[in-house]
């Protein structure tokens, strides 16, 4: 089999997979709706040891489909992983403020969500910046919008796969 018809197999897994555990997250909290108000701080800051609550299953799944997205999106070179973009190191870079940085992550959410909860659940660079800016941004946000970010995300990477494939390079 050729090299760019494994690529297309491999990233048609990846999509599939994808949707798969955003299509459960979703159906997950169509049966727990008081969960998608809650924050991932409030969800996670709630665990209770050797059970998974309904809040943690739908970010669990989630993250299971954010590792899959930003897979693809390494593949397809399709964008700039905000950990490139900002920092330096692990550090940020001199030109930004924490401040400047979560303002611009926050307004391409659909951009980044998926590096970040991969990252987070992969408790990638801890160290330094890039861990404590990275949680400052995600715990916050609402198990509701991550799921409707990750949907937004998730259509972009698919439409950047059709294209790839249209235009010959997939």
């Amino acid at each position: 089999m050729a090299t760019s018809s494994l690529k297309r197999r491999e990233l048609d897994q990846l999509l599939l997979v994808a949707k798969h555990y955003l299509e459960l997250a979703k159906r997950h909290a169509k049966r727990h709706q008081g969960v998608l108000n809650k924050t991932i701080d409030a969800v996670t800051g709630n665990h209770v040891a050797g059970k998974t609550g309904e809040g943690e299953l739908i970010l669990a799944h989630a993250g299971s489909c954010a590792i899959r997205l930003s897979t693809m999106s390494e593949v397809l070179g399709s964008q700039q992983r905000y950990s490139f973009k900002y920092y330096q190191n692990m550090k940020r870079k001199s030109c930004l403020t924490k401040q400047q940085l979560i303002i611009d992550i926050n307004a391409n959410l659909d951009e980044y969500l998926h590096d970040l909860l991969r990252d987070h659940v992969a408790h990638e660079e801890n160290a330094k910046d890039i861990g404590p800016d990275r949680w400052e941004i995600l715990k916050v946000l609402t198990v509701g919008h991550v799921l409707s970010e990750l949907e937004s995300c998730a259509t972009k990477i698919e439409n950047q796969l059709k294209a790839g494939i249209t235009a010959g390079t997939i």
